[in-house]
């Protein structure tokens, strides 16, 4: 008896600081567990395999020496997952770095019409072939008007991203793919998520809605 009074206020303050540990876990670690030392893929499948929220990854504890540090061991898992689940919204965990606009791109479900390098230049796949790509500067969108309806679209898009005074989508009314990407570029130039409403793909809505929100790279 004597013994059990001697450590009672052992006893009672591990009681409190379980009870604190407690109170603080779930505000801190959204009551699961903390992923000390996790590989970011494994943790990125693990989420994405079991439905958890990507902010997930900003709990990995990654504490071995000589790595990366935490912070890129959590990015990389961000980016892991939006590759894996096509989840473009994880990917504003990560903007505006250079590496939240690629995550976008890793997130991306299906490609655009048009790869865009911006004020630069711009490339397509010739149609009726799986890989081979065109390319045109932006001088020569701005000087050249071809039969090549492809070029001519994507150069006009390419146009659009850095013109103030091209700002129309409409003629894009009838291609869907060419219609979404146009609208795309257009929301965000103007920092206009609004604009994103229109475009039809889910994925690349939710992909636009992100680059539009977030400041220009």
């Amino acid at each position: 008896m004597n013994s059990l009074r001697k450590h009672r206020p052992f006893i009672l303050g591990a009681i409190v600081a379980v009870a604190l540990i407690g109170a603080a876990w779930g505000p801190v670690f959204g009551w699961h567990r903390p992923y000390v030392n996790w590989a970011p893929w494994d943790l990125a499948q693990y989420l994405a395999d079991n439905g958890r929220d990507p902010r997930e990854c900003l709990d990995l504890i990654f504490i071995e020496i000589m790595s990366p540090s935490q912070a890129e061991q959590q990015a990389l898992c961000v980016f892991e997952y939006a590759k894996i689940t096509k989840d473009p919204s994880a990917c504003e965990l990560l903007m505006p770095s250079s590496y939240g606009w690629s995550c976008l791109g890793v997130a991306q479900a299906t490609r655009d019409e048009c790869s865009i390098d911006y004020a630069k230049e711009v490339s397509w796949v010739i149609e009726g072939t799986e890989n081979d790509w065109k390319t045109a500067s932006f001088n020569t969108c701005i000087n050249t008007r071809t039969s090549d309806d492809q070029q001519n679209s994507c150069c006009y898009i390419l146009q659009l991203t850095s013109d103030p005074n091209i700002n129309d989508c409409s003629q894009f009314a009838e291609h869907k793919n060419y219609l979404d990407l146009c609208n795309s570029q257009l929301a965000l130039k103007t920092k206009n998520p609004s604009l994103c409403g229109d475009i039809t793909d889910s994925n690349k809505k939710a992909i636009c809605e992100v680059q539009a929100r977030s400041p220009t790279r």
